[in-house]
């Protein structure tokens, strides 16, 4: 990202670029992009400085989100229907869930390969029970956690396949999981979704 260019790119459904919502005035290396509704908000993230910038839906920017104690390397992000940022701290290998102001609410994971490990968490997404799916792609699989971060269970493994997941979304009606591999052959792979019964988990405060 050069100096003076766009932060945040607007298109429409053909693919045609209607509008730049905002610039940086310096050197920063823009990854993950969310939207927060009502009233609808726009969070852009900023690995070289740790940041999350906040612009309105109008590409004004509200405020800058910045710490790396708090963010860490910010790499991609979502929101679920709290309204929660939910960021993949990649180089520290676990996912941050703040609250739309900004504040952390809880830490997901640490390095390592067992069950509830992430190591290089890339993309993610969350369900309707707010439930985070995190391409974990250091250990080649996806991993599913409640909103609370609590592990639920392993969605799909690649392993044997040695390719990494680096993106995962949900379609439109949540029945259907949505994987982008890397490796000898860039894939991507489309499955059902089913989260297990109990995986809507009450979070104690």
């Amino acid at each position: 990202m050069q100096i003076g260019q766009p932060l945040l790119l607007e298109f429409n459904l053909t693919g045609q670029r209607c509008g730049i919502k905002t610039t940086l005035n310096k050197m920063e290396a823009t990854y993950g992009v969310t939207v927060l509704k009502e009233p609808m908000q726009y969070v852009v993230s900023a690995v070289e400085t740790s940041s999350l910038y906040v612009l309105d839906e109008h590409g004004k920017l509200l405020k800058k989100i910045t710490g790396k104690a708090l963010l860490g390397h910010p790499f991609n992000l979502c929101s679920n229907q709290l309204n929660d940022i939910i960021v993949s701290d990649k180089l520290n290998h676990c996912i941050k869930i703040l609250n739309r102001n900004g504040k952390l609410k809880t830490s997901i994971g640490h390095m390592g390969t067992c069950k509830d490990c992430l190591f290089e968490p890339a993309g993610l997404c969350s369900d309707q029970h707010n439930n985070i799916i995190v391409a974990d792609s250091g250990n080649r699989c996806v991993k599913l956690f409640s909103k609370c971060g609590k592990f639920i269970r392993t969605l799909a493994d690649f392993e044997c396949y040695m390719e990494k997941p680096v993106n995962v979304t949900l379609s439109k009606d949540y029945k259907h999981i949505i994987i982008l591999l890397t490796g000898n052959k860039p894939r991507i792979v489309i499955d059902d979704y089913r989260p297990p019964p109990n995986s809507i988990v009450q979070c104690i405060t």
